[in-house]
């Protein structure tokens, strides 16, 4: 659900930067470059959070089973 809320909000404003840079025109050049950035970021931010995801899946699955291991 975190994740969801990053990207989303993240490419929001994204979205809104680029908006107001063809709203601005010439002026509005500095706008499109940071509304760029932000979309990146907001890419980069989905994947490093889906892969620490996998990384927490794959750990707690690993714990469960040592866990049942040494109940046995």
């Amino acid at each position: 659900h975190t994740r969801f809320k990053c990207d989303w909000s993240s490419d929001v404003c994204s979205s809104d930067l680029s908006i107001e840079a063809a709203r601005a025109g010439d002026a509005g050049k500095g706008f499109a470059v940071v509304a760029e950035e932000v979309q990146k970021l907001a890419k980069g931010m989905g994947e490093a959070s889906s892969a620490i995801t996998k990384a927490l899946n794959t750990a707690t699955k690993t714990i469960t089973a040592l866990d049942r291991n040494n109940k046995q």
